[in-house]
C-alpha cells in the first residue's frame, strides 16, 4: 500500500510538472508566434524601406544626370561666350573672314595659347597704310580686304619672357609655334606663307 501511494505521489508530481510544462510550452509557442509575426512586419518594412532606397537612388541618379547635364550646357555656353569675347579681341587686330570657324577654333584654346595668338596677330592696320602708319602705295600695307599686315609673322622673334617661353623648353616652344600657326589660320594663312 505504501509503495501505491508513494507511486500515486510521483503521478500527482509528474502531471504537475507535465501541466506546468504544458504552460511553459504554451508560453514559449505564443511568444514564437509573436515574434514570427514582429518577423514579418520587419521583413515588411526591409522591403519597403529597399523599395525606397532603390526610388531614392534612381532619384538621386537622376537629379545627378540633370545637374551634370546643365552643368555641361553651362560650360559650354561660357566657352562660347569666352570665345566671342576672344573674337572681338582678335578682331581688333586683324580681320575675321570665317566667323564661325574662328568661334570654333578660339573656344577650344586656353587662354595662353590665346594672348600669344593676339601678340602674333599684330596689329591691325589701315590697307593703304605703310608700315611707318603712313598712306602708302602698297608696299608694307595690309591687304585689300583691311588684314593685318601678314609680314609681322614673318618676322616673329623667340620672346624673351620667362613666362612665355620656359626658359628655352621644347614644350613652350612647341606651344609658341601652335600659336603662330594658329595665328596663321586665323589670319587666312597657310604654313605661314601669305595667300
Amino acid at each position: 500500500m505504501k509503495e501505491l501511494e508513494e507511486i500515486k505521489a510521483k503521478l500527482a508530481e509528474a502531471t504537475k510538472e507535465i501541466a506546468s510544462k504544458s504552460e511553459e510550452v504554451t508560453k514559449l509557442t505564443g511568444e514564437r508566434d509573436a515574434i514570427a509575426a514582429e518577423l514579418a512586419t520587419l521583413k515588411e518594412q526591409v522591403e519597403t524601406l529597399t523599395a525606397e532606397k532603390t526610388e531614392s537612388e534612381g532619384k538621386i541618379k537622376e537629379a545627378t544626370q540633370r545637374a551634370e547635364k546643365a552643368e555641361a550646357e553651362l560650360g559650354e555656353v561660357k566657352a562660347k561666350e569666352a570665345a566671342r569675347d576672344r573674337l572681338v579681341k582678335l578682331s581688333a587686330v586683324t580681320t575675321i573672314k570665317d566667323e564661325a570657324a574662328a568661334l570654333a577654333e578660339l573656344g577650344t584654346m586656353t587662354d595662353e595659347t590665346f594672348e600669344a595668338v593676339l601678340k602674333y596677330a599684330g596689329t591691325k592696320q589701315d590697307p593703304k597704310a605703310g608700315a611707318d602708319g603712313k598712306p602708302d602705295k602698297g608696299k608694307g600695307a595690309g591687304t585689300d580686304d583691311g588684314e593685318a599686315d601678314a609680314s609681322v609673322l614673318d618676322n616673329v622673334e623667340p620672346d624673351d619672357d620667362p613666362a612665355m617661353n620656359g626658359g628655352g623648353e621644347s614644350e613652350s616652344e612647341t606651344e609658341m609655334t601652335v600659336a603662330k600657326a594658329t595665328a596663321c589660320r586665323l589670319l587666312g594663312r597657310e604654313d605661314g606663307k601669305e595667300e
